[in-house]
């Protein structure tokens, strides 16, 4: 079914995305069955469940919410996510990505589970086997952040409080990932990540993007922990002034702009560059902690880390 958007937009504060918006599908045309998210998995069809959860009440909705058809699992063990993922629909998982903040409740849509499935291959892992690069790209850059769940440790996983917030918020701290993150560590039961799985199956353009995105990924890590140790007492010892606190913050800001705006490259010499640069402006500041105090010493951020940790990512 194709409907066409409804002239109605509404900007995500995690994604900086547009939300289109599409009319409910006519329900007299739907055929309500468990399989009806596998089906628009497949077929790209994300206006219909769209459209639906557009809608202040749909049927539709209170049929996926009752059966939980998000976290359905077909005979091989995958779910809808893994099926778009494989065959490249990158419009399907954008679109409901793009709702889980304001329309689809999270019992419904669990990104703990989709995140970890049984058969220990995500959604990210099967569109790097299918070298599907333009939803990589997506899933990399998407803003959504989520308490890290550290993907190798099922137990803390199923224990997260996956709590949403935007990525600029004042209230995020080292605990906080993006989903992108999240994804780019993730590891299969045999221990291979995204980019261990684009080697493998010789996707080179994608290996190439990979690479870059691990490097870029653990950047902007550092820096986010760089600005939680800026704005709590209990790690910076109170050994800061406002001013190092306020150019701390301004690091923060600078590097999240400066990535966004270079978000399409793949220089690693111009990302080496930038990471050389944030270097030289934290060293300074940062000693004043590190000298004192061994836990902030010891959590590598001392300056020269940056570059250190990102090379150690981007190694094949």
């Amino acid at each position: 079914m194709t409907s066409t958007p409804i002239n109605k937009k509404k900007s995500n504060k995690n994604s900086k995305e547009v939300i289109e918006r599409y009319p409910p599908p006519d329900i007299e045309s739907l055929i309500l069955d468990d399989n009806i998210i596998f089906k628009s998995a497949l077929n790209n069809d994300y206006q219909t469940i769209c459209g639906a959860y557009d809608a202040k009440e749909h049927p539709l909705v209170t049929f996926i919410n009752e059966h939980k058809l998000f976290d359905k699992k077909n005979e091989y063990g995958k779910n809808a996510f893994d099926l778009a993922a494989l065959i490249g629909n990158k419009e399907f998982i954008r679109t409901i990505l793009l709702r889980t903040d304001e329309k689809i409740d999270e019992n419904v849509f669990s990104l703990k589970n989709l995140l970890k499935p049984s058969n220990s291959y995500n959604f990210m892992h099967y569109a790097c086997i299918w070298g599907r690069l333009e939803l990589v790209k997506f899933l990399v850059e998407h803003q959504k952040l989520m308490l890290d769940p550290v993907i190798e440790n099922s137990d803390l996983l199923s224990n997260s409080n996956m709590t949403i917030q935007t990525s600029k918020s004042s209230s995020a701290n080292s605990n906080m990932k993006t989903l992108g993150s999240i994804l780019l560590r993730s590891k299969t039961k045999t221990g291979e990540t995204p980019r261990d799985l684009a080697k493998r199956y010789n996707h080179e353009d994608l290996l190439e993007y990979l690479n870059y995105a691990e490097k870029r990924q653990s950047f902007l890590d550092n820096i986010s922990e760089i600005k939680f140790i800026a704005s709590d007492p209990e790690k910076n010892q109170n050994k800061l002034t406002k001013d190092d606190k306020k150019k701390l913050e301004k690091l923060y800001v600078d590097t999240l702009d400066w990535l966004d705006k270079n978000k399409d490259s793949t220089d690693m010499e111009l990302l080496d560059s930038q990471i050389k640069f944030t270097e030289n402006e934290v060293k300074p500041i940062l000693d004043k902690i590190s000298n004192q105090d061994s836990n902030v010493s010891n959590s590598n951020l001392t300056a020269g880390s940056i570059s250190q940790r990102s090379n150690k990512t981007s190694k094949v």
